[in-house]
């Protein structure tokens, strides 16, 4: 797909150097943000490849207001606790930062 992948901050980042919690995030981000099957598909690629496929909670990160805002539309997040949750709610896969 790239060798590079952009942060939000717009920082460019090789993907082997990505840590494990960056590339976890962006499986997150592909599955419930973009609703984007071949990133999801790519990222957990290199998951696999690189961290034997463990995939982390989901760290969205406060500051990044696009993806807060997705996700608060979606009624991922709980407000008071910051916990993210699958789309039905019936799964806790993360923690805002």
């Amino acid at each position: 797909m790239r060798d590079l992948v952009s942060t939000f901050r717009g920082i460019n980042i090789p993907i082997d150097k990505m840590s494990h919690q960056h590339v976890s995030n962006w499986i997150h981000y592909a599955r419930y943000v973009m609703e984007s099957n071949d990133h999801v598909e790519y990222f957990e690629e290199v998951l696999n490849k690189r961290f034997d496929g463990k995939l982390l909670m989901y760290r969205p990160q406060s500051d990044y207001y696009h993806e807060m805002e997705i996700l608060k539309e979606k009624g991922m997040i709980e407000e008071d606790t910051g916990k993210v949750f699958t789309p039905d709610g019936s799964l806790q896969i993360g923690q805002v930062e």
